[in-house]
């Protein structure tokens, strides 16, 4: 049994698998910008073999925007 310790996958991950840039791997899943079909087909199959899910925090702080996040100060 490996009882390696696994991290929240990444972006990087991704890229790293599919053999592409982080900037196309966060391009196609924001489905922003200019990638051709074939890698986009690449990295969306990639990212769906891996079992990544984005980090809406993170997302959120890497462009400014608030998550929706709330806290109540009662």
């Amino acid at each position: 049994m490996n009882s390696a310790p696994r991290h929240p996958l990444t972006l990087r991950d991704v890229s790293q698998a599919s053999g592409v840039s982080e900037m196309t791997v966060s391009r196609v899943l924001r489905n922003r910008g200019d990638v051709s079909q074939n890698t986009r087909d690449k990295v969306l199959l990639v990212a769906k073999q891996l079992g990544y899910v984005p980090n809406k925090i993170a997302g959120a702080l890497a462009s400014q925007r608030d998550p929706g996040l709330a806290t109540s100060l009662e």
